[in-house]
């Protein structure tokens, strides 16, 4: 018996189920503040205009604008994933982390931004964009 009186094994799923409850509750208080984010931009109408007609694409070239924006912000220095991440979350709330990785090495790809080999996980813009060809870059299709 616990010090409630209880089983300790209806003590431990009871715990376990609080436990759960706290993690889904976490869950969504990140969901609510992110959509405040998007809620934000978007009445300020920072991405009214959509360069695609494809929502996913329009998400996408969205991302990648913050990317581009917040390594030119860093004027040269290196960003880890997870800062970038963040970033990127403010245009949608519902991106996955998967998904934004496939966004940073399509950027690679394109040549807009490099991997920082010294930090895994680290990017900066590509060298020749650092004169600001990169917006121009950043929204080309392959």
């Amino acid at each position: 018996m616990s010090e409630f009186g209880i089983s300790s094994d209806l003590a431990t799923q009871t715990l376990a189920e609080i436990a759960e409850i706290d993690r889904r509750i976490a869950s969504l208080v990140e969901l609510r503040d992110g959509l405040k984010r998007v809620f934000v931009n978007a009445s300020q109408g920072e991405f009214a205009e959509a360069p695609h007609s494809k929502i996913s694409d329009s998400r996408r070239t969205m991302i990648e604008h913050v990317v581009v924006g917040m390594l030119a912000k860093a004027d040269g220095y290196c960003l880890k994933t997870k800062e970038l991440f963040e970033g990127a979350r403010t245009i949608s709330a519902h991106l996955k982390y998967v998904t934004f990785r496939s966004y940073l090495h399509r950027l690679k790809q394109r040549g807009v931004i490099s991997s920082e080999t010294a930090e895994y996980g680290s990017w900066k813009l590509a060298e020749y964009t650092l004169g600001g060809r990169h917006d121009s870059l950043a929204v080309s299709q392959q």
